[in-house]
């Protein structure tokens, strides 16, 4: 049976307390009924060892605790040590000694799987987005370099000759193309350019501004406003200026069948065929004879002719007026 601390000395029969080294009459050694303390073991991180009274921890030569992040020591199994009777030879109370432990060898940690697919699934999203990258990047190339290539241009002379607010205007050619590189707002399925030449033969200033006083009639009769307009507003008298005024029209539409119309909405207009060789005549100023006599301011009065026309200098006629 397990022997505790004497509560007598066992030379003189004087009381005890626990943990005392030597009597207090006699002076007898205790120290051999002292509880043996366990030796601390190593430090580990996250592992603390219980201490047991009354037991002593073998040393073990030869074995030493594996250090692994992340994992704590079984516990000990608790047992009690047995204390026999010291032989005359021996020191009293002393702990047979045991065979010597092995602790099982841990099996090796293996990587998770889920961290290997995740893995995976970052290296095949990086290929693809490298790919992609690069697949946009060309295709990005390859459109600047169509966007900077003028789409084939045709050119048709008109030559016709109108007056407009006593202006003389000259339609002098049409171009035709899918879009055109120097026109801001050109579509990309169809464009139209009117080349325009005004020759201010009067002797007053005019103010020509195209994009309100410029219009397209297709076939149907649908009519399209300029999308761009290119020239000096003002005409100086004297001056001659030229313009180009783009229309969006559709490239299967063919240019003979466009009609050029000059006029705000509220001003008489003149509608010019793009074609070359137009009739115009429509346009030219008419003069229509006159026979008449009559007295004025005690004079004699003669009619002759009269003229009658779209325009005067610096103003068109009203709509509806000619």
């Amino acid at each position: 049976m397990a022997q505790g601390f004497p509560r007598f000395c066992p030379r003189c029969g004087a009381a005890t307390v626990p943990s005392q080294r030597l009597c207090a009459r006699c002076g007898l050694d205790l120290a051999p009924w002292l509880p043996q303390q366990a030796p601390q073991p190593s430090s580990q991180p996250g592992f603390q060892q219980p201490s047991q009274p009354g037991f002593q921890q073998p040393s073990q030569p030869g074995f030493q605790q594996p250090s692994q992040p992340g994992f704590q020591s079984p516990p000990q199994v608790d047992f009690d040590a047995t204390w026999s009777q010291p032989a005359p030879d021996q020191q009293p109370f002393a702990q047979p000694p045991y065979a010597g432990y092995n602790a099982p060898p841990s099996a090796p940690v293996q990587a998770p799987r889920k961290s290997r697919g995740m893995l995976r699934l970052v290296i095949v999203l990086l290929l693809l987005l490298a790919v992609l990258g690069g697949a946009g990047y060309l295709a990005l190339h390859f459109l600047d370099v169509a966007n900077s290539t003028q789409p084939a241009i045709t050119a048709s002379s008109i030559n016709s000759t109108v007056t407009y607010a006593g202006v003389t205007m000259s339609i002098l050619k049409v171009e035709q193309s899918q879009r055109f590189l120097d026109d801001p707002n050109s579509a990309t399925d169809g464009m139209v350019r009117v080349h325009l030449q005004a020759d201010n033969k009067t002797t007053v200033p005019m103010n020509l501004t195209y994009s309100t006083i410029a219009t397209l009639s297709l076939p149907g009769g649908k009519v399209l406003t300029p999308t761009y307009v290119k020239g000096n507003i003002g005409v100086a008298p004297g001056a001659t200026q030229a313009s180009i005024v783009d229309f969006a029209v559709p490239t299967d539409t063919k240019v003979n069948r466009l009609v050029l119309e000059l006029g705000s909405a509220n001003e008489a207009q003149v509608a010019v065929p793009l074609t070359a060789g137009a009739n115009l005549t429509q346009y030219a100023p008419k003069t229509t004879n006159l026979n008449g006599t009559f007295q004025y301011l005690g004079l004699n009065w003669s009619l002759v002719n009269a003229i009658t026309q779209f325009s005067i200098d610096g103003k068109q006629a009203t709509k509806g007026m000619h």
